[in-house]
């Protein structure tokens, strides 16, 4: 309750909703859960036109809770025009379990990339999809490139 004061100020009546002595109403404002937000952040970087944010978005899914939101934002990856991003996306789909992973995966074993290729097939095996197995058991005849070479071997175990 406002009550009239001397001097043409007012003053409230204590007690009252709104004078100093009433308990305060905190108003909270209507925030996103930090998940929501991580997942709005990592989804502009990986559309953005810089590799260096699409490689971050691709590190920042590993926080991603759901495995579904995870595979989401990786997809359209898979077809990045930069290698290194394309590798780390293959890698971060094996670590995702998944349908759509694995049918990411085994699409990224045609990759013009042979690591990228040798990664996917890596990635399906520690899935326990050996559906990779054939072009592994190719890269270790035909090439002298150790890391590829040791890569499809992991395929095989």
């Amino acid at each position: 309750m406002l009550v009239a004061a001397g001097g043409g100020g007012w003053m409230w009546w204590m007690g009252q909703p709104g004078s100093p002595s009433a308990p305060r109403q905190e108003i909270q404002p209507k925030v996103p859960p930090v998940q929501e937000l991580a997942m709005q952040y990592t989804q502009e970087k990986a559309i953005s036109g810089r590799s260096e944010d699409r490689k971050a978005a691709v590190a920042a899914s590993k926080e991603m809770k759901d495995a579904a939101t995870a595979v989401k934002l990786l997809m359209p990856l898979l077809t990045d025009p930069d290698v290194q991003v394309r590798e780390q996306t293959v890698k971060r789909l094996g670590e995702v379990l998944h349908p759509d992973a694995k049918r990411g995966l085994g699409e990224a074993l045609n990759d013009k990339d042979v690591y990228v290729a040798v990664y996917a097939a890596e990635s399906l095996a520690k899935q326990g999809d050996f559906s990779g197995k054939d072009m592994a058991i190719r890269m270790i005849k035909e090439m002298d490139d150790q890391l590829i070479r040791v890569s499809a071997l992991k395929t095989l175990e």
